[in-house]
């Protein structure tokens, strides 16, 4: 992980608000974490991760062919 990744995880924690102390499997401080304060759940993570690659390709020159 670089720093430019490991500055937008902080990022995330730091614009996210009080974390509910949520255990779920034996797993707590979750990083992504929905409205209402629960854990995001493994399937909102593939809609979440292609609205990312949207934005981003949004304001980037797509790659060469």
């Amino acid at each position: 992980m670089n720093e430019s990744v490991r500055e937008a995880f902080r990022r995330v924690l730091q614009n996210r608000g009080e974390a509910k102390p949520v255990v779920a499997v034996g797993y707590s401080n979750f990083l992504f974490l929905r409205k209402d304060g629960d854990p995001e759940a493994a399937v909102h993570y593939d809609n979440m991760f292609q609205g990312v690659v949207k934005k981003y390709n949004k304001s980037h020159d797509k790659a060469p062919e």
